[in-house]
């Protein structure tokens, strides 16, 4: 009979101990679990932080090329335009002015459009926002200012983001 009482309080002592051990390991192999999900987790973070700053840096190498390109088709629009004033057989042609004057209303509006686009990815995070202020800052702010775009910039204009972010720049410049 004091068997079976031993027995009794043994077994469940045994019992527990082996729970506790086999609790331990799967704890232990939980914390492992754990830590090499949070090496992989930041793992990757850091590829998904590389990889934006990839694709931040090839969107701003594509601003630049399409504000190049805007500003090459102007010149050569504002070229033309003051060739066509100049020629003497252009400048007796209406029709031939006419399509001068619309290449160049044109050439101005591509313009606008790709500061506009540029403004826009600004304005969405899509581009480094400190070094595309510090790249276009001035070229906005002249774009904004010039006499030759001002009836683009009223109120009724569709260049918002041009304005929204001309606007922003502007309000930190005063404080």
């Amino acid at each position: 009979m004091f068997a079976l009482q031993i027995i009794g309080i043994i077994v469940p002592i045994i019992i527990s101990i082996v729970a506790v051990v086999f609790s331990c390991k799967a704890s232990a192999k939980a914390n492992k679990a754990s830590l090499e999900a949070n090496r992989i987790s930041s793992q990757n973070v850091a590829l998904a932080a590389e990889n934006t700053r990839l694709s931040n840096g090839n969107m701003e190498i594509q601003v630049r090329e399409m504000i190049s390109e805007a500003r090459r088709f102007l010149a050569s629009a504002i070229q033309n335009t003051l060739m066509s004033r100049i020629n003497p057989d252009i400048a007796k042609n209406p029709g031939l002015v006419e399509l001068v004057d619309n290449l160049l209303r044109d050439a101005q509006q591509d313009y606008l459009n790709v500061y506009e686009e540029a403004c826009m990815k600004y304005i969405d995070g899509k581009i480094d926002k400190t070094r595309f202020k510090k790249t276009y800052f001035e070229e906005i702010r002249n774009i904004v200012r010039d006499e030759n775009y001002r009836a683009q910039f009223d109120f009724s204009s569709t260049y918002y983001a041009i304005k929204q972010v001309y606007d922003e720049w502007s309000n930190q410049e005063r404080l």
